[in-house]
């Protein structure tokens, strides 16, 4: 394994010759010759260049081990979740005002997502929404009811229905582990018909902010 110092020394070493390769010995040179300096006075600006130079180039390297060393705390302390749609239902939401003459009054849906923390930061989710916008762009947002799926299902295209499992906040999502959860909800007075199902999109939210996943190229949408 390398030394830190051999490794400091390398890296103050090349941001020094970078500086050093610059114009700026070329320009006191010229200054010097300009104003009739002696050797003795070029000499020591010369020196005095190099070692701003040197002070400037260990700063540099500094920098850059902080900033490189900020970017993966960065990582590791902000969760960052992935959020991958695996089924999604969308159904007419009916109520009878009258027996046997079903009433269209909007669109329920249900899913299944995965979600996973690719960061060591452990969080969980607070909320789940789900966005469409209709023919005439307009936009409709529902949160959703979502509980974890047992561990056990294997993940596919498939609707498994509320299963008896805790709420999503409840489930901590540590380090490339996958969870799977269902999620339901709907959409009052947005008719299944007039909906842009490409607009489509499940936001998974943590006290850090959002994850989103669109339906876009994903899967099939299944309408009932």
């Amino acid at each position: 394994m390398e030394s830190p110092l051999r490794i400091y020394l390398r890296a103050v070493r090349q941001e020094w010759w970078q500086l050093l390769s610059c114009a700026g010995f070329t320009i006191v040179g010229f200054y010097a010759a300009a104003n009739n300096k002696d050797n003795r006075w070029l000499v020591m600006a010369m020196g005095l260049l190099a070692a701003f130079f040197l002070v400037w180039a260990t700063y540099k390297a500094w920098l850059k081990t902080y900033t490189a060393l900020q970017e993966q705390l960065e990582k590791n302390v902000k969760p960052d979740l992935a959020v991958t749609i695996r089924a999604l239902r969308l159904f007419p939401d009916l109520e009878y005002p009258e027996p046997g003459k079903p009433k269209v009054v909007g669109t329920d849906f249900e899913f299944t997502v995965e979600i996973v923390n690719k960061s060591f930061a452990e969080t969980n989710v607070t909320r789940v929404t789900v966005e469409v916008r209709d023919g005439t762009r307009k936009k409709y947002e529902c949160e959703a009811w979502v509980y974890k799926l047992p561990t056990s299902t294997s993940p596919s295209a498939e609707l498994y229905g509320p299963p008896v499992a805790p709420h999503v906040r409840e489930t901590i999502l540590t380090r490339m582990i996958t969870h799977s959860f269902y999620g339901s909800g709907g959409f009052r007075g947005l008719m299944p018909e007039t909906m842009a199902k490409d607009s489509l999109r499940i936001f998974a939210f943590d006290c850090n902010g959002q994850y989103a996943a669109n339906i876009v190229g994903t899967i099939d949408v299944t309408v009932i």
